[in-house]
């Protein structure tokens, strides 16, 4: 049963950068169907061999904040939206305990990075057939008719939220490909980046495009990986992604890439300076106990003068505004339990961890990803991942110890109960 528990785990991974291509009535996204089988098949699997690994800090405190995004629904502005959004934590929330109890050693975990660029990569590929065909996908959000001009998407998917699940796929592919033994392997992982880089430009995203510089730093942090032919195929690649995206990419779409510096300048991208100030108008009315978990919306309605988005393009405000000061606190005290496990990995780990951090914190910025998959997806991760980087140590000197033989015993993992 666990095994089962763990391949649908994989599936689930798999999905995530492709979560509303399809989408079933009565159910909703191919992701969250998956998700459902993945925590029935976890909770068989505990049930058959009750085996639990003890949660640490950071799981705690995620569900502490679940917990409370649950009790909003006492004091809720809108009822309707925070039953669909705490209904959303749980399942986010299960999707990083069904990480941290199946994938407990590195060979899995990277498993699980590897089904999360596999999909990224059916992703950015339907993007740039998209991009050739001049097929423009429409934005599912209600907006009758509404049509974003030459910018490339997947159908059912938010340019800014592909570009943004996109990017985050680069660390992580960059990061494979210098762990691998397979050369084929390695090859496909960095091609993923340039091919990134091309569909990240069709979506037009402003915001992708910034979490995207970020996430490349991962490239010059591992240059000591390449040697000297790779580094020079890698310039020749840059070179010929530089001018594909020239080429390529719609002129429209360039200039409105071109003014992610202005947009930085003036401290807003895409004029979302009057919603954050609106959000804040509507955080301080309720300060401590928020407006209830999604929603933001109803929130902002009653002290909004004009038209103003339904949701915050902004993870932290968003928190900030549903949840009040206590839910933040708790939720920051998650991101700190787990973002305190970096510096204890080795030197990869642990400059993969700290580039996907900053990208995930750079994209969240201007999107409200606090409740979406990849993110927990990811926070998930790195606990599990932080954990076996925390217990190698002990490994290497029970290695040691067995090798200037001593008759040790090893004692099992003290994460299980």
């Amino acid at each position: 049963m666990s095994v089962l528990a763990w391949r649908v785990l994989w599936l689930l991974v798999l999905t995530i950068p492709l979560e509303n291509i399809v989408t079933l009535p009565g159910v909703g996204s191919i992701t969250r169907l998956v998700g459902l089988m993945a925590i029935a098949a976890g909770i068989g699997a505990l049930a058959a061999r009750p085996r639990l690994r003890r949660p640490v800090g950071f799981h705690i405190a995620a569900i502490l904040f679940v917990t409370w995004a649950a009790l909003t629904l006492f004091w809720t502005a809108d009822v309707d939206q925070s039953a669909t959004r705490a209904s959303t934590y749980v399942q986010v929330l299960g999707v990083a305990l069904l990480i941290w109890q199946f994938a407990p050693d590195e060979p899995r975990q990277h498993k699980l990075m590897s089904a999360y660029v596999c999909g990224a990569a059916i992703a950015v590929l339907w993007t740039i057939v998209n991009g050739l065909t001049g097929s423009t996908a429409f934005l599912l959000t209600g907006k009758a008719g509404y049509e974003y001009e030459e910018r490339y998407v997947i159908s059912g998917t938010d340019p800014n939220d592909l570009g943004l699940t996109l990017a985050l796929a680069v660390p992580l592919a960059w990061y494979l490909a210098a762990r691998t033994s397979s050369r084929a392997a390695r090859n496909l992982y960095q091609l993923y980046v340039p091919a990134a880089v091309v569909a990240i430009a069709l979506t037009g995203s402003r915001g992708a495009m910034l979490a995207l510089a970020v996430a490349l730093l991962i490239v010059p942090l591992m240059i000591r990986q390449l040697g000297a032919a790779r580094l020079a195929i890698m310039g020749v690649v840059s070179g010929l992604t530089a001018y594909v995206v020239y080429a390529f990419v719609p002129p429209a779409v360039l200039t409105r890439l071109s003014t992610v510096g202005e947009q930085i300048a003036s401290g807003s991208i895409s004029a979302r300076s009057n919603i954050w100030s609106t959000g804040f108008e509507a955080f301080v009315q309720h300060p401590l106990l928020g407006h209830g978990t999604g929603a933001f919306a109803q929130a902002v309605y009653g002290v909004s003068t004009g038209s103003v988005d339904q949701v915050a393009h902004n993870a932290f405000l968003s928190v900030l505004v549903e949840h009040g000061l206590i839910g933040s606190i708790v939720l920051g005290l998650a991101l700190l339990l787990v973002t305190v496990r970096i510096p204890r990995m080795e030197r990869l780990p642990r400059v993969l961890w700290m580039v996907m951090l900053l990208t995930l914190l750079t994209g969240a910025s201007a999107l409200s990803w606090e409740y979406r998959k990849p993110t927990w997806f990811l926070l998930g991760l790195l606990a599990a991942h932080g954990s076996s980087a925390a217990m190698r140590p002990a490994r290497r000197r029970l290695t040691r110890f067995e090798s200037d033989g001593l008759a040790l015993t090893q004692s099992p993992d003290p994460a299980f109960v």
